[in-house]
This record gives structure tokens, sequence and C-alpha cells, in this order.
């Protein structure tokens, strides 16, 4: 494993870690979020995990689900979510509950982004008061971006400020309209 630290443009530091094979990033990973979310309940009583969708996380989600830790105080907020009910496919709330939200973290609160409503528009102010929920900053923040997701795909409505916790996105058919934690908000997770 190599890493390298540097700070960037708003005096964050990053630091880039290569491993030698997915299992062994996916188990050192998940005690590295494992660790911020026992930071985060030891500080305030609780904790929160915003987590993706997607297989590029799947293996790190897995054994995070092992982790023994007190989940029922930690919230586990979708990052982002498709227009499309849990359960059916393309349904990142049913991914995460397939490969996180089980076993120790199956204790966890989890917070999704599909609603009943038509659309992410129409769900807006349902979805905003979910959010609102999860202990902020949140504690730790894991997004996996496909090979043609973007943080902020399509047009993002004018709700994506620090005033609101989720934007909505128009996606190129035949993908359905997104719904996603705000990216600023998301972005603003404790350092």
């Amino acid at each position: 494993m190599a890493n390298a630290n540097d700070t960037d443009t708003l005096g964050l530091v990053s630091a880039l870690q290569t491993f030698d094979d997915g299992e062994t990033a996916a188990k050192t990973l998940a005690h590295a979020v494992e660790a911020r979310l026992r930071e985060g309940i030891a500080r305030r009583g609780r904790a929160s995990l915003v987590a993706s969708g997607g297989s590029t996380p799947k293996r790190l989600y897995e054994h995070l689900s092992h982790a023994e830790l007190d989940w029922s105080k930690v919230a586990i907020v979708l990052a982002d979510e498709r227009w499309v009910d849990p359960g059916l496919t393309g349904s990142n709330e049913t991914f995460l509950k397939t490969h996180l939200v089980q076993n120790n973290a199956k204790a966890a609160s989890f917070i999704g982004l599909k609603t009943a409503a038509a659309n992410p528009q129409a769900g807006l102010e349902e979805i905003e008061a979910r959010l609102g929920e999860a202990p902020f900053p949140f504690d730790a923040v894991i997004w996996a971006w496909g090979r043609t997701d973007t943080p902020c795909p399509g047009s993002l409505t004018q709700r994506a400020s620090t005033r609101h916790w989720c934007a909505t996105a128009r996606a190129q058919p035949p993908s359905p309209p997104r719904s996603q934690t705000s990216p600023v908000r998301l972005f603003s997770a404790r350092p």
C-alpha cells in the first residue's frame, strides 16, 4: 500500500492510498469508516454515514456491515437515488439494504431518497425533512462514481444550495430522474 498526502486549494488535506487488491482496500476503508462513526458517536452520541450505491463500494459495505459498533446510533443516508421504487432494478436503496444495512449494521436507521411522489421535484419537501433528521455534519461520506455517473447529473434544480439538503436531476432518457443529497451539504462533512 502506498500513501501520498497533499493539501488542496481549500486547505483540506487529502490522502491517496493505493492497494495491491480490492479486498485489502475494502477492509482498510471499512476500518477507516468504522473509526469515523465511532468518533461521531463518542462526540455527539450519534453518527452519520452517507453512502452511494453501485458495485464499486460493494465489498467495503459488506465488511462494514460486520463492524462491532452501536449501529442504533448511526444514520445511513443515501447519497443519490434513481427515481425507481425500492426493490426494482437500479434502486440504490435496495443495493444498500442488501450489502450494508445487514448483519450488525441492520440496527442503523436508514434515510432513503425515494418517496411516493411522481418525480423527485414533487418529493423534495419530504426528502428534505428526512435528511434533516441525520446528524450533521456527516461523519463519513462514501461517494463512488460509476463509469457514466457524475456528482450532479443532468440539470439540478435551484434547491442545491447550503440551505437545502437535496438536489434533483433530470436524466436523459431512458434513465430515470435522480434525487441526491445536495453536493454542497455532502462535501461539508467534517474533515
